[in-house]
């Protein structure tokens, strides 16, 4: 697009230059050969300015801004190109194609509001947010106010259902159902606040059974208009116990066993209960009671939760249930389980640290959502256990190593010291090859199962050794960060053997061109360190052989055959380095690198050899990545106009002179 607009402007310019030379009335001799000589210069100026449209500056791909960002990000891209099989891309690729996640994950609320005569009696008053008395009713009002403003708990996606229940069961089916628009939301709000919509009966009984079969009902239509994973919360908000009208015939016990004959069947088809029962208790209320069932009895029949909001600090009435509802809802995240260390698996083992400093291994989860969850981050937490947790997940170990589930750890674990005890930054862990991994639910009838021995359900991990890790045997702890809640820890080894490094992994340089107005020969560096860490039975010199080697143009768009030779890094000769081995410090390397001036801006990409002549005794890199940015001279960015601007500047005054002579001939 930038082309085509470049040759827009350009032509339009020189149709405008033609047509002042064909209005030229003036017929002389001297005008007509103007007129043609004219021509010829804005043909020749069509062709410069083709030229110096398709001979755009030189472009080079986008990198990170300083050679420190540019180093970073190398070794971040290092560390997310898989190690692994094909088997392992394509089981990604079929993650990819067969999971989605979603954030979007409403819920559904039954609300069933005691409007009993014991919620407006005067001892049962208590503060509101202004100070003053108010019943238990108004109070409970301010918190269905405070729940229907919110859109965390009261989403846009949600179906709300209020059941009033008191002598009568009275369901609001004239208000909104869902606050799909912001008129639906300012409706149910008005209906909560008017005092002829939501009002206490002075007299009423608390006919909870009553309540409960019209929860029942809706529930399982809101579940049939629903999708599957929905919660269905059903909520009681109630200050007494069941009190049933005179001639009453529906009981509790009944009643609450449907209900959960229910939920068993909605988690034998999804592997959860979507259906979800609490009884939110406005006073003190006693757990039994002769002859009647309380509150707390109910929320137990039902299998679910009784919350007594007067045991909660600080804040009204209406706050405690307020916070007691959304504390809930936050609670019932989806679970993701891990294996136990002493379990079969339940021991990451990342082996033993080799060429790289990196480490892989992957980790069984189970996901007992309902929902497809997202693994967003893995964290080393070893300094946060405790001594006897430290000292509990190394018998595990050495009980895996004696059992045979765990091979490769010397003297089978005895050995082994907590990463906590390592300085910062010696190990690290993060995801391996993603930005995050997703898990599939399981015991799932739509979609299909998916049990947790396929790829989906384990989770790469990567371990990366830091320069100032000293070699030995090391047990740690990780947890992770997702979606859902993983209420687990996962222990790993790992071995770090003698070993020497290069820091960074990648080197990266830049470089810019010399030269306005012809490009020069410029030089580059290529800067790294070379460090050992030796068990004291190694300590002595190193001895380390760089040897150069070209580096290769990186094009996204096509092939390109230009390079750097390697005659031209540290003019074609290996580098000798001598490491002290005993030292802490590591020993710095310095390779210069000649551009010459031909050289085509760019990025290059290649790896020198690295020899140790003590490999036999140490594990380390045997090549060296390394990358250079060869950046456009002001030449290089100014030529593809500036040639074509020389052109038409000598054509214009070569034309110049030849008027001139013409017209001296022609007056004499």
């Amino acid at each position: 697009m930038r082309f085509i607009s470049c040759l827009q402007f350009k032509f339009q310019g020189l149709a405008g230059l033609q047509n002042e030379v064909n209005s030229a009335h003036d017929g002389s001799q001297y005008c007509r050969r103007f007129r043609g000589i004219s021509r010829c210069i804005v043909l020749l100026a069509a062709l410069t300015a083709i030229w110096s449209g398709c001979c755009a500056p030189y472009a080079v791909a986008q990198e990170p801004s300083s050679s420190t960002d540019k180093a970073e990000q190398a070794v971040t891209d290092n560390q997310k190109q898989p190690s692994g099989s094909a088997a392992g891309k394509e089981a990604k690729a079929e993650q990819a194609a067969n999971l989605e996640y979603s954030e979007d994950r409403h819920a559904n609320f039954i609300f069933l509001v005691d409007v009993s005569g014991s919620m407006v009696l005067p001892r049962t008053m208590v503060k509101g947010a202004d100070g003053s008395n108010i019943t238990l009713f108004e109070a409970l009002r301010a918190a269905l106010k405070q729940i229907a403003q919110d859109p965390r708990i009261l989403s846009s996606g949600s179906k709300v259902s209020f059941i009033t229940f008191g002598t009568a069961i009275n369901e609001k089916s004239d208000w909104p159902t869902n606050v799909n628009l912001a008129e639906d939301r300012s409706l149910l709000l008005s209906k909560i606040n008017s005092p002829t919509e939501l009002q206490a009966d002075k007299h009423g009984d608390t006919y909870m059974a009553g309540a409960l079969e019209e929860a029942f009902k809706k529930a399982s239509k809101f579940s049939e208009d629903s999708a599957p994973c929905t919660t269905n919360f059903i909520l009681m908000l109630t200050d007494g116990w069941d009190e049933p009208p005179p001639g009453a015939t529906l009981q509790i016990r009944p009643i609450s066993a449907k209900i959960v004959a229910k939920e068993r069947e909605i988690k034998d088809k999804l592997g959860v209960n979507t259906w979800q029962v609490r009884v939110i208790g406005l006073q003190r209320l006693p757990e039994k009671k002769s002859g009647t069932t309380t509150a707390a009895e109910v929320a137990a029949l039902l299998g679910g939760e009784f919350l007594d909001v007067t045991k909660a600090k600080g804040g009204t009435v209406a706050e405690q249930i307020y916070m007691s509802l959304k504390k809930t809802i936050e609670e019932l995240k989806g679970q993701i389980d891990v294996p136990k260390p002493e379990s079969q698996g339940g021991i990451a083992n990342f082996g033993k640290i080799t060429e790289t400093p990196r480490a892989k291994c992957s980790v069984n989860m189970t996901n007992k959502s309902c929902y497809v969850e997202k693994i967003t981050q893995v964290r080393e937490v070893t300094n946060r256990a405790s001594s006897a947790e430290l000292a509990a997940i190394k018998k595990s170990i050495v009980q895996a190593c004696s059992d045979g589930r765990l091979t490769g750890i010397p003297q089978n674990g005895a050995d082994l010291s907590p990463v906590s005890t390592l300085p910062t930054g010696a190990i690290r862990l993060l995801l391996s090859d993603a930005p995050f991994f997703l898990l599939a639910p399981l015991n799932r009838a739509e979609p299909k199962a998916v049990d947790s021995s396929t790829p989906f359900n384990k989770v790469t991990l990567a371990l990366t050794v830091g320069p100032n890790c000293p070699p030995g045997s090391y047990f740690g702890l990780m947890d992770f960060a997702s979606t859902a809640k993983i209420p687990g820890k996962v222990a790993y080894t790992v071995i770090v053997p003698s070993r020497y490094f290069v820091e960074p992994e990648m080197v990266a340089s830049e470089v810019k061109k010399q030269g306005f107005f012809l490009n020069q020969p410029s030089r580059a560096e290529l800067a790294f360190d070379i460090g050992a860490r030796v068990n004291s039975s190694y300590a002595m010199d190193f001895q380390f052989a760089v040897e150069p080697a070209p580096l290769h143009k990186k094009s996204k768009s096509q092939s390109s055959s230009a390079r750097i030779d390697s005659n031209l890094i540290n003019k074609g000769k290996t580098i000798n380095v001598t490491v002290n081995t005993a030292s802490p410090n590591s020993t710095r390397v310095k390779i210069p690198v000649d551009i010459p001036a031909e050289t085509e801006p760019g990025l290059y990409v290649g790896e020198l050899k690295l020899i140790c002549k003590n490999q036999n005794v140490v594990a380390g890199p045997a090549k060296l990545a390394c990358q250079l940015t060869v950046i456009p001279s002001p030449w290089d960015e100014m030529s593809p106009i500036a040639i074509p601007v020389f052109v038409i500047l000598i054509l214009v005054i070569l034309t110049g002179i030849f008027m001139l002579v013409v017209g001296n001939r022609e007056r004499f």
